[in-house]
């Protein structure tokens, strides 16, 4: 368990146990001096805060029972499969803190292990995970052997109670805890249930002797108590925390589902199904109390405190208290993309705050691009994450990227991240400057950026847009039913992802794989996470993989119950989604003897063949599209809540998965008509067009039929084909260029016409283009190291050493070396993503807006002989090539070998007056470059533009 996982749970037992302080402080006032005292009535109650925090995998029903005449009170435990701790706590006559105290409860059980202890508070000791005075459990004996009846001891020794001190003193990181005038307030029982059903009988009670707190003592507890019992009251937020294992909103634990607000109605944040919303503005009092009205939990970026210029230990001018301020706020956001070298002052920051909300001590968020595990340590949430949606980067190496960070941390133990719905602030801006038509993101690149969320564990997601989603408009229409319906599946398997704990990932068998493959993978010695999950692992940790080893598949445990997230995996639908289909996907989970296997969607659920087999259940999914969701379990109850709950979802569902089908394929297909303008439409995409009108039009008649499931399939079948299309056009435009980021216009289906307007442009105009205007790029000069104009920017950064020079080649000539290694080639190899260990920028060139610079040049691996250079840890795509222009958002990642390799850019200008090109190392490596030129096609005059001018929506881009 981590510190920040313990930390929860602390917090969370010490808040549920001021339900039976409050029941003993103010109820219980008739207190004898020095009396032995025995309770054969005591009232034993199972310990939950405010009756919202249910036990997961436990179900608990308390009666009454007698035993030998004498009453009893009875607690029957029935576990699910989950080992949770169940507390059972009574309440009886405050006592002060005294060394002969002694209480004994007798015990019948079939559990063995329960602990009995004491209830102890610290009137004078605040408790700065709750704010209330410290609440503690002095343990005694525990239960040695069950089904008989015994009799459990905790005797106030000094040593006992000087022992737990100390723990207290460690759990609060602080070593002045004040424990003048402690209380004794009743007893506590501590039982691991166990999978089954079990009962605890707690029979009488004794305790003693009893010295009576003074009356001003006992006012100041009630005053204390009061004073909280008031602010609760007060409270106008939806109150979001942290359990153990959980998210809890308004006492539910979830999966935290928000976005930024932009004034849009309130109505519309409500129908994406979205559970919390973002305003930047803290003094928006109006907005916030809105929000909270209709039931959305309000995050707000707390006013900044002043602080001396450069030093963040130094306050100038603190924060006001918060609560008045702020009263209808859940949490508190910090920023987006904050980078290690902003940690001293979001720290600053962050304890301001703590400090201002002393009364409701709301948790905190933020965003990080690096130093998870530094943030963590005071920011409650970290979101991790990266836009990939039109780079070089696929989903698949965002899910490893995203497990990476959160293993490198250590403590995130509630990671979340942003989901890119609109293009970034560089394109908008770059296309903005050029009447540019916008790269659209795409509904499937939407809920495939959750996808890897999820299956990396996450346990929170926000939609990132930069202005409020336009009902008039279709495409932004596309976007909220992308977003209603991944938030409809989050909402589905809640129950399993909030508490859930990832166990690994599978490997999903395609149906072209063969068996004899198969079995001959399962003939060899199984590792143990094989042995765990019953299937064929991924092979390695996916933490150490770039990317994903073909689609796989996460599992999730909690309880008797499975969840398996299975996922398409490829290299290219950041830019344009594939059809990510399979006929048939299999793979096999270790299940118990009755488990059963279920495949479910928001729009129906249907059982799987039960295939037993050597390591438990074969299960192959039929058509597997994208992703699929699968349930095994033994629990008919359970099965028969999620038909119940698919049949309130499966009408809605299908309608929005129809009308975004029918929303694409207008989309989609008035863009091939433009493409078919501009250039031409590849073989086949009109037939597949053709094919996918058909699916819509059944579709439709299944809607209308009620046939929910089937027209869904039918919906989504037709989003495939049109997938397929979208395909054959964009491999068409990216056939001959190095990698799709070499051009700007093919990075999303959206674009392709441009994309072929600059490529005729470039070829009618050939004839204006300069010669290169980068005359060191051959690396031919006489001297050493770098050359005349050219920059080298090396990271800060510990774990890497790196340099840049010009060396001789015995067949090239003189050849551009760039070589990274890490600081101590002995020790394992740091994965990182955060660390860029060396950039070199070429001198930079004269440019104007309308412009066109092609950028080429060849590179390649270099010899890795060095003794600093481990080669068997190099990185399969090294190295990133990016301009000034569009940066490194923009940059071209390829896979090298020790062969020459040709590449291209093309980028037309926006505002900027200079163009350089910077050649940057992504980890350990050499890496040689070699012919770098730099060539012009000058703006056309304003009379003859040509058709490098493009047409577009231009696009009112507001940053949240």
């Amino acid at each position: 368990m981590t510190s920040h996982q313990a930390l929860c749970s602390e917090r969370s037992f010490a808040r549920k146990l001021w339900a039976v302080v409050l029941c003993a402080l103010l109820f219980r006032t008739e207190i004898s001096t020095a009396q032995e005292a025995v309770d054969p009535a005591t009232d034993w109650q199972l310990l939950q805060w405010e009756q919202k925090s249910p036990l997961v995998a436990t179900t608990v029903k308390q009666q009454a029972a007698v035993n030998d005449d004498e009453p009893v009170e009875r607690f029957q435990l029935r576990n699910s499969g989950r080992p949770e701790t169940v507390q059972i706590v009574a309440s009886f006559e405050p006592s002060l803190l005294n060394n002969d105290f002694e209480a004994q409860v007798k015990v019948h059980t079939t559990l063995p292990g329960i602990r009995a202890g004491l209830l102890i508070v610290l009137p004078h000791q605040m408790d700065p995970r709750t704010r209330k005075p410290l609440l503690t459990v002095l343990q005694g004996e525990a239960v040695r052997d069950p089904e008989t009846w015994q009799t459990l001891r905790i005797i106030a020794t000094q040593k006992a109670v000087e022992a737990q001190l100390r723990r207290v003193r460690v759990e609060l990181n602080r070593s002045d805890v004040r424990t003048q005038d402690a209380m004794i307030l009743g007893l506590v029982l501590l039982a691991d249930a166990s999978p089954g059903e079990s009962f605890v009988d707690i029979g009488q009670a004794q305790f003693g002797p009893v010295l009576k707190p003074s009356d001003e003592l006992m006012n100041l507890v009630r005053d204390s108590l009061s004073e909280k019992q008031r602010v609760a009251q007060q409270r106008q937020f939806i109150p979001l925390d942290l359990e153990l294992d959980a998210i809890v909103l308004d006492g539910k634990p979830v999966i935290l589902r928000m976005a930024p607000d932009h004034g849009e109605s309130v109505e519309s944040l409500t129908s994406l199904r979205l559970n919390a919303a973002w305003v930047p503005d803290f003094e928006a009092v109006d907005r916030a109390r809105e929000l909270y009205e209709s039931k959305l939990a309000v995050l707000a970026t707390p006013p900044h405190p002043e602080f001396e210029p450069g030093d963040y230990s130094q306050l100038l001018q603190s924060l006001p208290p918060l609560e008045h301020l702020c009263p209808n706020v859940s949490a508190w956001y910090e920023g987006t993309r904050v980078t290690a070298e902003d940690l001293p002052h979001l720290l600053a920051w962050s304890r301001e705050v703590r400090s201002a909300d002393r009364v409701f001590q709301r948790l905190q968020m933020a965003d990080v691009t690096g130093a998870e595990g530094a943030f963590a340590r005071e920011i409650d949430l970290v979101g991790v994450g990266r836009h990939v949606v039109g780079r070089d980067e696929s989903f698949g190496a965002l899910r490893n990227l995203l497990i990476r960070r959160q293993k490198n941390a250590g403590q995130l133990s509630f990671p979340w991240m942003w989901v890119q719905t609109m293009p970034s602030s560089t394109q908008a801006a770059w296309r903005t400057a050029l009447n540019g038509r916008m790269p659209l993101v795409e509904p499937e690149q939407i809920q495939h950026q959750i996808y890897a969320a999820l299956s990396a564990g996450y346990k929170g997601v926000g939609f990132w847009k930069t202005r409020a989603l336009d009902p008039e408009s279709s495409h932004d229409r596309e976007i909220s039913i992308a977003i209603e319906l991944a938030c409809m599946e989050i909402e589905l398997l809640e129950p399993f992802l909030a508490r859930g704990r990832i166990e690994g990932h599978l490997q999903l068998k395609r149906s072209s794989e063969s068996d004899s493959s198969t079995s001959q993978m399962t003939s060899k010695p199984r590792p143990t996470i094989d042995k765990v999950l019953g299937g064929n692992s991924v092979g390695t940790s996916v933490s150490s993989l770039e990317v994903p080893n073909g689609h796989d598949a996460v599992v999730i445990t909690g309880g008797s119950t499975t969840l398996i997230l299975a996922t398409a995996w490829d290299t290219i639908s950041q830019f344009v989604p594939g059809p990510m289909f399979e006929r048939e996907a299999g793979l096999v989970v270790a299940a118990s003897e009755t488990a059963s296997a279920w495949q479910l969607s928001t729009s129906g659920i249907r059982s799987l063949p039960r295939d037993v087999t050597a390591g438990g259940l074969s299960l192959r999914v039929q058509d597997f599209d994208r992703s699929a969701a699968l349930i095994v379990s033994s629990d008919p109850e359970l099965i028969r809540s999620l038909e119940q709950k698919i049949h309130g979802m499966s009408e809605h569902s299908a309608t929005l998965t129809a009308e975004l089908a029918s929303l694409k394929f207008l989309r989609v297909l008035a863009t091939i008509e433009e493409l078919r303008e501009a250039h031409s439409v590849p073989a086949g995409v009109d037939e597949l067009m053709q094919s996918a009108r058909r699916q819509l039009d059944r579709a439709e008649l299944e809607l209308k039929s009620r046939d929910f499931q089937e027209a869904t399939i039918l919906a989504r079948d037709s989003l495939k084909v049109v997938r397929q299309a979208q395909q054959a056009c964009w491999k068409d435009a990216t056939a001959e260029l190095t990698t799709a980021t070499a051009s700007p216009h093919t990075i999303a289906f959206s674009t392709l016409p441009d994309h072929w307007r600059l490529m005729h442009y470039l070829e009618q105009q050939s004839v204006r283009m300069t010669g290169d205007l980068l005359p060191s790029g051959s690396f031919e000069a006489k001297q050493d190291g770098l050359l005349t104009g050219w920059t080298r920017e090396a990271s800060a950064r510990p774990a890497f050493s790196a340099a840049a020079d010009v060396v001789e080649d015995a067949r090239s000539g003189k050849v551009l070396r760039l070589v990274a290694w890490q600081t101590d080639p002995s020790a394992p190899r740091v994965v990182r993503d955060d660390v860029t260990p060396l950039i070199v920028s070429s001198p930079s060139v004269a440019v104007q807006k309308g412009d066109v610079v092609v950028v080429t040049g060849k590179v390649r691996k270099g010899r890795t002989s060095s003794a600093n250079l481990n080669a068997s840890t190099l990185s399969r795509r090294p190295l990133i090539l990016f301009d000034s222009e569009l940066g490194p958002e923009c940059g071209l990642r390829m896979e090298l070998d020790s062969d020459w390799r040709a590449f291209e850019m093309y980028r037309p200008i926006g505002e900027s007056t200079e163009f350089s090109v910077s050649i940057g190392l992504t980890g350990q490596a050499e890496i040689h470059v070699d012919d770098l030129q730099i060539r012009k096609l000058p703006a056309a005059a304003e009379t003859n533009p040509g058709p490098v001018q493009f047409t577009g929506q231009e696009v009112d881009v507001v940053e949240p």
